[in-house]
């Protein structure tokens, strides 16, 4: 029958696009893969349960691609993590502004975790900004007060193994 050959169908879309979010995931382009598996679940709303066999494994991969989003944005948190204790690491030899640049990634990484999952996800993401946001501020300070030091020193206030000021004292890089 036709409505059956249209839940059919529907139930191919979204294991092709269950495969291809997984392809992301596995990939580290954890957003992607999180957007795919929103597809899915979107793709999964249109069965209904007129046909049981088809509705059952539909329920099925519902449960599986919400486990697939959690694990995914578990994913998320441990790149976010890594990104604090980068720039922990890069604190503790003085090197502030690199530090400041890992803390800054970890906005931009989180915010492809949904508001929507769950509220221990969203709270997770809200957490890592401002974790982010307080490392930041204390890296500035830190670095003004290392930055003094040295001045105090009569050394330079470069961070050991960082490249000397350029004229204007402002980096290429960063105009």
């Amino acid at each position: 029958d036709e409505h059956r050959s249209m839940i059919v169908n529907i139930m191919a879309q979204a294991e092709s696009a269950r495969e291809e979010a997984e392809n992301n995931g596995t990939g580290g382009n954890f957003g992607l893969a999180i957007k795919g598996y929103q597809q899915v679940m979107n793709l999964l709303q249109g069965i209904d349960d007129e046909f049981t066999d088809q509705f059952e494994l539909a329920e099925e991969m519902k449960r599986n691609i919400t486990q697939s989003i959690s694990s995914t944005i578990g994913d998320v948190q441990e790149q976010a993590s890594a990104a604090i204790e980068q720039g922990e690491r890069l604190e503790e030899t003085h090197k502030y502004e690199e530090a400041i640049r890992e803390y800054e990634r970890v906005p931009v990484i989180v915010t492809v975790i949904p508001d929507d999952h769950t509220a221990s996800a969203k709270q997770g993401k809200l957490d890592a900004i401002a974790l982010a946001e307080a490392k930041i501020a204390k890296a500035r300070s830190a670095k003004t007060a290392y930055d003094q030091s040295m001045k105090g020193a009569g050394r330079p206030a470069a961070a050991p193994g960082a490249p000397a000021a350029r004229a204007g004292g402002r980096d290429r890089d960063r105009e």
